[in-house]
């Protein structure tokens, strides 16, 4: 009892000393657990950044994908073309060597040609 006496006089700032420790603890606890909200809270969000980021990518690659699908037709389709045009080119080659053949025989033929050939080395009747 004599303890009791000792601290009567005292017991409004004991009691308020008391009460002040276990506010502080509760408030702390309760920060904590905003803090750790908080934390997660911007994981989230960045996580959610990071797969709509994700997905413009994807978006991306699928378009390029079917850009790529594209110009893979176009150059075949010119590589087609370049392979007909260069056989045309072969044939016009071949009708020229012919043709340059056939022009080489008859200037031979002209040129030796006596007095009853239709045309003479000047090229009149």
């Amino acid at each position: 009892m004599e303890i009791l006496q000792i601290f009567k006089p005292y017991i409004n700032e004991i009691t308020l000393s008391i009460s002040g420790v276990i506010a502080y603890l509760f408030g702390r606890n309760k920060r904590l657990l905003e803090e750790q909200k908080d934390e997660s809270d911007i994981k989230h969000s960045e996580l959610d950044n990071v797969q709509g980021a994700l997905g413009i990518y994807r978006i991306m690659l699928d378009d390029l994908k079917l850009k790529l699908d594209a110009v893979n037709l176009a150059y075949n389709e010119l590589e087609r073309k370049l392979e007909f045009e260069m056989i045309k080119a072969k044939q016009y080659e071949m009708k020229i060597e012919r043709l340059d053949k056939e022009n080489r025989e008859l200037m031979k033929t002209i040129n030796t040609c006596e007095f009853e050939c239709k045309f003479k080395k000047n090229g009149t009747e």
